[in-house]
């Protein structure tokens, strides 16, 4: 129903991490491009340099790691600290596992804080050209932990470090090159379309109000016996933003 485009009551996090998933890579390529299209070489590290064992447990390694310090440390500690000093505590292990955690002033503070801090961690081993992308999917990774909990950001983040494995694995095989690219090129289609979506609703969230008209529910018509030949009645409530 979700990939349909069908009105559902609440998205999945598996449809929240998979779309967020295309719409970060979508970006990372976007900023990529354009830097290829002005003959700008950014830095890339040499992963392919490392044995295979230690690409794929480094990368496991970060996806969780990462994960605990940016997200945990750095959002849901300070966020515990701020409720108890004014006494709005909830359960102190959503805190550190995350989930239907509010997204108020001081948890998106707390968020963009944490995105840049992740962007910055990166120049370690990158260049200056990696921060926007990493900025970006912080911010998805954040969401993630702060909606659903821990275990959403970690997948994201294992899903966009692992994309390209199977290439290592295999580096002569022209199946997975194939394979790779074609699923590269679905991700990218849909995740052109993803990237525009989180962006109005991030403009959304920051206006307070819909960006995009939408259609008004048809007005109820009730017959009242021996009065008029009917009177409106309360309208349906519009369907929720897919």
């Amino acid at each position: 129903d979700e990939l349909k485009g069908n009105v559902v009551e609440e998205h999945t996090p598996l449809y929240r991490i998979g779309t967020l998933f295309c719409a970060t890579v979508f970006c990372s390529f976007l900023v990529y491009g354009l830097l290829a299209l002005f003959d700008v070489n950014p830095t890339v590290p040499e992963f392919a340099e490392l044995p295979l064992w230690k690409q794929i447990f480094s990368m496991a390694g970060a996806s969780v790691w990462e994960e605990v310090v940016c997200r945990v440390l750095l959002i849901g500690v300070p966020l515990l600290a701020y409720h108890l000093l004014t006494h709005q505590g909830m359960d102190y292990k959503r805190y550190l596992l995350g989930g239907n955690i509010a997204l108020d002033r001081p948890a998106l503070v707390l968020l963009i804080f944490s995105s840049a801090m992740f962007a910055l961690a990166h120049l370690f081993i990158w260049d200056f050209w990696k921060l926007l992308p990493t900025f970006v999917s912080g911010l998805a990774l954040g969401y993630l932990f702060l909606r659903y909990g821990l275990y959403a950001a970690i997948m994201l983040h294992f899903f966009i470090d692992y994309l390209t494995i199977p290439l290592e694995v295999w580096p002569s095989g022209d199946l997975a090159l194939i394979a790779v690219g074609l699923l590269t090129w679905g991700i990218l289609l849909v995740g052109s379309a993803y990237f525009v979506y989180y962006i109005l609703k991030v403009l959304e969230f920051v206006n307070g109000k819909p960006l995009l008209a939408r259609k008004g529910a048809p007005v109820a018509v009730v017959t009242v016996p021996g009065g008029p030949t009917g009177i409106p009645g309360r309208p349906a409530p519009a369907p929720p933003y897919p």
